[in-house]
């Protein structure tokens, strides 16, 4: 696009992006070293500065004068002179009143009366209303009832919708303390009451024989001849056979007079082999310490069983010198968590059927997948069901019974149930 030169005019060809306002760096230069002379507001003297600048003063000298510096006024509205500081010399007026009255406009329209057809205070205003409620009024005009109040006498004026009784809060405050005599609903005896509180019942217990005489007391249907007081419903308690009225919201259901009846119901009905928890009571056992026989219940009794005196206790328990267990004999198939001990020999096959489960899965441990280049060593072979449950060694050296490990999940695996095949193996947890 061809622009104009802010500097020189001549016309330069240029993009739209690059925002350029001269031809050329020197123009550029000279562009923004341009200066105006200009006329100092406080001493007189010329000086130059930059065409965008506002600078009054040619110095700072010059400028904090000129704030200490007062001149002399005249004011638009009266004529007055007033002083005030140079900084402040665009100031027109000599007062706050002064600036009012100028503002204000002689054909603005003033209301000498309020505008309300009820009302009639007098105005000196812009204002049509003396007060919100006049203009409320004449904005929304709802009809208005003259009332008269019932505690001093004198006629009001309140809107229809209003269920105002009093003219004042003074009067309504009085209203609220004037006591009334009213007879009782149910036993006829005089009751002092306000016509706020309007009480129809000298006490609580009146109010309850009342409900009880005109509704039947279970059902909650109303009576057709009320004023006969129904009985309470008597019930024998079912624990100590005492006779009871019951109340409340549960005295449909309720069987015993008492919480303590109560308990010794629901101990009787949870003893025994009533009891949902029954585990069949309790049974014999031999001391691992005296060899003495003593009952206790299962859930009592450990895999280390005493017969509960202090120094056979105190031998089965003790972790401070291994005699104790040299003494007991708490060794191999003595131990109480013997599981039958360890195989070194494992039949005449072993070897033969070691090598063809290598084979078959590839020299790889069948989880991970690693070989004897990944692992340094041959993995090993696994029996899937230990060789002590077995009687016949050949049987345990059945290819369906090994599977090819690592030496990590070697260590994992004891317990579980592992079920080999050329493609996949499925490994499933068993329950310890």
């Amino acid at each position: 696009m061809n622009l104009e030169c802010e500097n020189c005019g001549e016309e330069f060809e240029t993009y739209p992006a690059a925002n350029r306002t001269t031809c050329s760096k020197e123009c550029q230069h000279e562009y923004f070293r341009e200066r105006e002379k200009r006329c100092c507001d406080m001493c007189g003297d010329s000086f130059e500065v930059k065409p965008s600048e506002e600078k009054k003063f040619c110095g700072r000298s010059c400028a904090s004068k000129a704030k200490r510096e007062r001149i002399d006024l005249q004011c638009e509205n009266c004529g007055g002179e007033f002083t005030v500081l140079r900084s402040e010399s665009d100031q027109k007026f000599c007062s706050v009143e002064c600036n009012w009255d100028s503002q204000r406009d002689d054909e603005i329209e003033r209301f000498d009366e309020c505008q309300h057809p009820d009302c009639e205070k007098e105005l000196n205003q812009q204002r049509k209303y003396c007060s919100r409620d006049c203009a409320s009024r004449s904005r929304n005009p709802d009809p208005i009832e003259v009332r008269e109040c019932d505690v001093c006498g004198e006629t009001f004026e309140v809107k229809e919708y209003k269920k105002n009784v009093t003219c004042s809060k003074s009067c309504s405050n009085k209203l609220s303390t004037d006591y009334i005599e009213k007879a009782c609903k149910n036993c006829n005896s005089t009751i002092k009451t306000t016509e706020s509180e309007n009480k129809k019942f000298c006490d609580r217990n009146c109010w309850r024989q009342y409900q009880r005489s005109t509704t039947e007391w279970h059902t909650g249907l109303v009576k057709e001849n009320p004023g006969k007081i129904l009985p309470r419903v008597e019930k024998e308690c079912k624990q100590c056979g005492t006779v009871f009225c019951p109340i409340g919201s549960n005295r449909r259901v309720r069987k015993t007079c008492s919480r303590e009846c109560e308990r010794a119901i629901y101990r009787k009905n949870m003893i025994g082999e009533e009891n949902p928890n029954w585990g069949g009571g309790k049974n014999e056992y031999d001391c691992m310490v005296c060899g003495k026989t003593f009952e206790s219940y299962p859930s009592e009794v450990s895999s280390l069983r005493s017969c509960g005196s202090e120094e056979c206790k105190k031998r089965l328990r003790s972790r401070v010198s291994k005699s104790i267990h040299e003494d007991l004999d708490f060794k191999g198939e003595n131990h109480p968590r013997w599981k039958g001990g360890s195989v070194n020999y494992y039949g005449k096959n072993w070897d033969e059927q070691r090598q063809k489960a290598l084979e078959r899965d590839n020299y790889e441990c069948v989880i991970c997948g690693r070989g004897e280049t990944d692992l340094g060593v041959e993995p090993s072979v696994h029996h899937i069901k230990p060789i002590r449950e077995y009687e016949c060694l050949e049987e345990v050296n059945k290819l369906s019974n090994l599977v090819v490990l690592c030496a990590t999940h070697h260590c994992k695996v004891e317990g579980w149930n592992l079920v080999p095949s050329n493609s996949d193996v499925e490994l499933n947890r068993l329950e310890a």
